[in-house]
């Protein structure tokens, strides 16, 4: 075995390591949110719950939580800010 293809196992036993710990985390900040479903079901569905979660990484798809530029065809606050940026030193530069 050569260098690189150690290298490539020790970075997919990392990164398998990676999601795990975070998959445990995810499912301690799930569990403690679920006493109101009954305790036999309450393992199967915050797997299933933390697979979704740990697959998408997002708490939430709504209009308010998701990318305004797919619900209302705006920019980003990011974007915004960097627009500025420019506009400034565009500003500044005629002077």
């Amino acid at each position: 075995m050569d260098r690189m293809e150690e290298k490539e196992k020790a970075r997919k036993r990392w990164d398998r390591t990676h999601r795990k710990r975070n998959r445990a985390k995810e499912f301690l900040l799930w569990a403690r949110d679920w006493d109101y479903v009954p305790v036999e079901e309450r393992e199967v569905e915050i797997n299933r719950a933390v697979g979704f979660r740990f697959n998408d990484m997002a708490k939430c798809s709504c209009s308010m939580c998701g990318n305004p530029r797919r619900y209302f065809d705006e920019l980003t606050l990011q974007e915004k800010k960097q627009l500025e940026d420019i506009e400034d030193q565009l500003k500044e530069f005629e002077k």
